[in-house]
């Protein structure tokens, strides 16, 4: 089992024991109504790495990292032995319910339990034929053959959503063997013969024949409705597609069709040499008496898992303890391009935690170092769809996560742009950072960089050093950014990612530049009346004047404001 199927398995198991805390002690973490978490009753930044195992974690501490999702699996790294291990480091802890018994319930080093992960994560509908606008269509499903002697192929017979019953009948190599289907006409006339099957221009032809006719073989120029471009994509070098093998006459009542493949593998062309193996595959027939094939009904794609699974978690880690905080882990699904789903999912995927998060690595995710901007732009728009008393956390990319599905040049972030990424992500209003170390292609638990563990020691430690703002200093008073404009077409709103913090008798602006160019933005603040900006940890201030005040930003810089 690799790491992310123990993680989600970690997410999804609904299947353990454990026993309801009577007396607790009163709870070590909690949630202040503006969404932050206490811990022993202080302001507490959760800063955290993804799936890692007991023997790293120290390492990981002295970066400045105070919490932690266990990796490994249970019999390797029990479960209380990894709490206590955080518990003597100072950190805590974020476990999957799974891990839940009398060892793990209520104990000190316990931040939260994880009750679903990426469960998000779209499927494809299912492929529905709407016979609506034809009522004498005649439908059948082309694994249901009644006479079947075709080899089923493994390779091309998989479950997938895109097709009719999610099967089909498949064979390859030989491809040799006939299949029969019987079906009742109740309305006579002249039908249109359609079929859906493995794309022909690179499959066998058919030869059909309709009760006791003279054979019909499909032509090699065979073409697809449509002219290709209705050819649905089944990964792994398979689609499917409807064809016309034509018109035939039909009277009322029983008659047969019977497939066989014919020898001769189209492979691209029609004028080439056929191919000596087979492939074939049929998935659906249908008879029609208007000349197209039925249309697919309008679907819309669901969640690999509904709400109500991290509903039953939920109920569970709180029918066991109370008082436990629970969160979830969800992709950028939410936000703009990767937007799959209807937000009716997303309203229940966030009423069912107390915490709320995602995760998005555009540079090794997706090898689209331009979309850095995203991070903190999803960021806000989870803010903005939680209600206030929940938390939203995020998770960075902190290395090259060597990812089989991305091209060979994809890379992970550099210092800069994991800073960039962090301190967009506070300044769009997260209350948590979790790190992503992983690779996989070989698998690595920690592919970061010297370079950027260099730079998480400094980030962390200045987010530690910021908790108590950062968590607590939520304000209605507003902060303005003006003279921010880019041509960066990813950083929707401006150049310039910012947050005002009001706590101590102090004002704070948390801004990062976005962007891959210098820009000197201007920043005004309603009911301000300090005379300077002290830039934090820079030795330098900056003169204020009727709450505004203007500072030069670096690419992917980032700068932090005090105003007394």
């Amino acid at each position: 089992m690799n790491i992310n199927s123990y993680v989600s398995a970690i997410a999804c198991c609904s299947c353990f024991i454990f026993t309801v805390v009577a007396d607790a002690a009163p709870p070590r973490v909690k949630l202040t109504n503006h969404g932050a978490v206490l811990a022993d009753g202080k302001p507490f930044l959760p800063l955290f790495v993804w799936a890692q195992p007991i023997k790293l974690l120290e390492q990981w501490r002295v970066l400045g990292i105070n919490s932690a999702v266990p990796g490994e699996k249970p019999e390797i790294d029990p479960p209380k032995a990894y709490l206590d291990k955080l518990n003597a480091a100072g950190m805590m802890g974020l476990f999957g319910v799974e891990m839940m018994n009398k060892e793990t319930i209520g104990h000190p080093a316990l931040l939260a339990w994880m009750v679903e992960h990426e469960a998000d994560s779209a499927k494809q509908p299912a492929y529905v034929a709407d016979l609506s606008g034809d009522p004498a269509a005649i439908w059948l499903e082309g694994e249901a053959a009644e006479k079947n002697t075709i080899e089923r192929s493994e390779w091309l017979d998989k479950e997938h959503p895109q097709l009719s019953g999610g099967h089909w009948l498949t064979t390859e190599k030989g491809g040799t063997g006939q299949a029969e289907w019987s079906f009742k006409v109740e309305k006579p006339g002249t039908y249109h013969l359609w079929v859906r099957e493995f794309t022909k221009p690179w499959a066998n032809p058919t030869r059909w024949v309709l009760d006791n006719n003279k054979p019909v073989e499909t032509p090699r120029d065979l073409p697809l409705s449509g002219g290709g471009t209705e050819v649905i994509d089944l990964g792994g070098g398979q689609g499917v597609a409807w064809a016309n093998y034509g018109e035939v006459n039909l009277t009322v009542g029983k008659h047969t069709l019977t497939f066989e493949i014919a020898p001769g593998r189209t492979l691209g062309n029609p004028e080439t040499e056929p191919g000596k193996d087979a492939i074939w595959a049929v998935d659906a027939i249908c008879f029609t008496t208007v000349a197209t094939h039925p249309p697919a009904k309008p679907s819309e794609p669901q969640p690999i898992r509904l709400p109500k699974a991290e509903k039953d978690s939920y109920d569970k880690v709180k029918t066991a303890d109370s008082n436990a905080l629970t969160w979830n882990v969800l992709t950028a699904g939410f936000y703009g391009p990767y937007s799959k789903l209807p937000m009716r999912y997303y309203e229940e995927f966030i009423r069912w935690t107390d915490i709320v998060t995602f995760d998005h690595y555009p540079i090794t995710g997706w090898n689209k170092p331009d979309r850095l901007p995203e991070v903190g732009l999803a960021t806000a728009r989870l803010v903005a769809l939680s209600p206030k008393n929940k938390p939203v956390w995020t998770i960075v990319e902190a290395c090259d996560q060597d990812l089989a599905w991305t091209a060979k040049d994809t890379r992970g972030p550099t210092p800069a742009e994991m800073r960039a990424e962090v301190w967009s992500a506070i300044a769009n209003g997260a209350k948590g950072i979790g790190y992503f170390t992983i690779a996989f292609n070989p698998f690595r638990w920690d592919n970061v960089t010297a370079e950027n563990k260099a730079e998480m020691k400094r980030t962390n430690s200045e987010l530690t050093e910021l908790a108590a703002p950062i968590c607590l200093g939520d304000t209605g008073k507003t902060l303005t950014v003006t003279n921010n404009e880019t041509a960066d077409k990813e950083a929707i709103g401006g150049a310039i990612h910012a947050v005002r913090k009001e706590y101590g008798g102090k004002t704070y602006v948390i801004a990062v530049n976005v962007t891959r160019a210098p820009v000197t933005p201007i920043f005004q603040l309603a009911d301000c009346r300090a005379k300077q900006a002290a830039a934090w940890k820079e030795n330098r201030t900056i003169k204020v004047q009727n709450g505004s005040f203007s500072d030069t930003f670096e690419p992917l810089a980032v700068h932090v404001y005090v105003l007394d």
